[in-house]
């Protein structure tokens, strides 16, 4: 299995989880519990640096004041993640 085409593991997706209920809820404590455990898992190589990066900048954004975007960005995130997952292997190319 490529790099691309690996598939969250459960830690992961508990994390985004959690950062959706916090970016939903302006929840700048569970905000910044979210981003301490990305960033661990980042050091892990899990999520993909791509999708690390994109992570940090919807956190960014968030803390920003820019609550509902980041949520709808988060969101969409999310859809594509588990549209992915849902894919047979290998399906798509």
């Amino acid at each position: 299995m490529s790099r691309r085409d690996r598939r969250p593991d459960d830690e992961v997706c508990n994390t985004v989880d959690a950062l959706f209920t916090a970016v939903t809820g302006h929840n700048n404590k569970l905000l910044d519990d979210c981003e301490r455990r990305l960033l661990k898992l980042r050091n892990e190589a899990r999520p993909s640096a791509g999708a690390s990066g994109y992570l940090a900048d919807i956190i960014n954004r968030a803390r920003a004041g820019g609550w509902e975007p980041a949520a709808h960005v988060l969101y969409d995130f999310v859809r594509g993640q588990k549209h992915r997952s849902a894919r047979p292997h290998g399906a798509g190319r």
